[in-house]
């Protein structure tokens, strides 16, 4: 598995040099029928970054048992934008006792408008400061924004493509939260392996990996100075890196758990015990060595896809923003694997083998 991960990324990098250099991909977009829509999210951060600054240096008061301060609701019925309303539980960062992430979107308290082709009943929880007041910094506050915008905005994207349909729409992200939810009490009950598994769902879920692979777009905006020639001098800034090396880590954990009888043993007694109890899970007869393979199983598989959202993203990113500070090739042709790629239409034939190739690998290890 280390193995096709490993040249799987190389496979990537040098993905992103060689399309810069032969001008491929210059029409990739993120597609935001799900992913993103970055020009609202830039018009509600804006905004919401000017109601933020009023309570900075604020006091908590403890309400409803913790320490915390409700915003008034933001109004954006006016600025054309996927949300129609939006406030903020700000707490200090250290009840957030969870892996260091600083925000939290209430997916439960959303429900989707038709007349008006909005979400509303919108709420973040956004963790900053000491006990005592609210503080964030400004890189910490876009990053953390641009983060649960995104659950934001692929919920209003699901809310309104099901509408109409006699299904409860919100499945996918019910079973998140209850998955979720219910995790965030192992480290109660199974000490330390249950924080990694904890952990491990969260970064192997779908949600997170695209909202975490979103956050590249402001950093690099932002730091004009990233280019196609200079962009790994940066990676350990990046947001985006930071989240897929804490995934590559989580994974690596669990590698070592499938090394040994005890450790497949201790870790699936935790998954079954969270699993089972989810209406998906609850009428399958799985031993608890078959919870952790199939886990065992998703975490690589979502780690190959932060992996490739990644590269994606940053290629997206550099391209959009005119990063073209790259040196061509003297045949400005682009070699790979012995392969001379003259043409489009042979090099992404053998970009989708090679991806093809990689998931197949990766299954066959399972």
């Amino acid at each position: 598995m280390e193995d096709i991960i490993e040249s799987f990324e190389k496979w990537w990098l040098n993905e992103l040099d060689t399309y810069h250099q032969k001008g491929f991909w210059k029409k990739v977009r993120i597609d935001e029928t799900r992913g993103t829509n970055i020009k609202d999210i830039g018009i509600i951060i804006s905004k919401v970054k000017e109601l933020l600054r009023t309570y900075e240096g604020i006091p908590f008061r403890k309400i409803n048992g913790y320490n915390e301060i409700i915003t008034k609701r933001i109004d954006f019925s006016n600025d054309n934008v996927f949300l129609k309303d939006l406030n903020f539980v700000l707490r200090p960062y250290d009840s957030f006792t969870n892996i260091k992430f600083k925000g939290s979107y209430l997916f439960s308290e959303a429900r989707y408008d038709h007349e008006t082709d909005t979400l509303i009943d919108n709420t973040i929880i956004l963790y900053g400061g000491d006990e005592d007041e609210f503080i964030i910094t400004d890189n910490d506050l876009n990053t953390t924004l641009w983060h649960e915008l995104q659950h934001a905005y692929r919920q209003y994207c699901l809310m309104k493509e099901n509408y109409d349909k006699s299904v409860y729409c919100n499945d996918k992200n019910d079973n998140y939260e209850l998955s979720y939810g219910m995790a965030s009490e192992l480290p109660k009950y199974f000490g330390g392996n249950g924080l990694k598994v904890k952990q491990m769902i969260y970064v192997s879920d779908k949600n997170e990996i695209d909202s975490h692979m979103q956050e590249m777009i402001p950093y690099i905006e932002g730091n004009k100075q990233i280019n196609f020639s200079n962009y790994k001098l940066y990676l350990k800034d990046n947001p985006s890196y930071k989240f897929l090396m804490t995934f590559k880590e989580a994974l690596e954990d669990c590698d070592y758990y499938s090394t040994n009888v005890n450790g497949i043993h201790n870790m699936g007694i935790i998954l079954k015990t969270l699993y089972s109890n989810l209406p998906k899970y609850e009428k399958l007869n799985w031993t608890i060595e078959h919870y952790f393979k199939v886990f065992h199983n998703r975490m690589k598989k979502m780690y190959v896809y932060a992996e490739q959202q990644f590269y994606k993203i940053l290629y997206y990113t550099l391209e959009n923003l005119g990063r073209r500070n790259v040196k061509e090739t003297a045949l400005g042709t682009a070699i790979h694997e012995g392969v001379n790629y003259n043409d489009e239409t042979e090099r992404e034939r053998n970009r989708r083998e090679m991806t093809k190739k990689c998931h197949i690998q990766i299954i066959d290890n399972f």
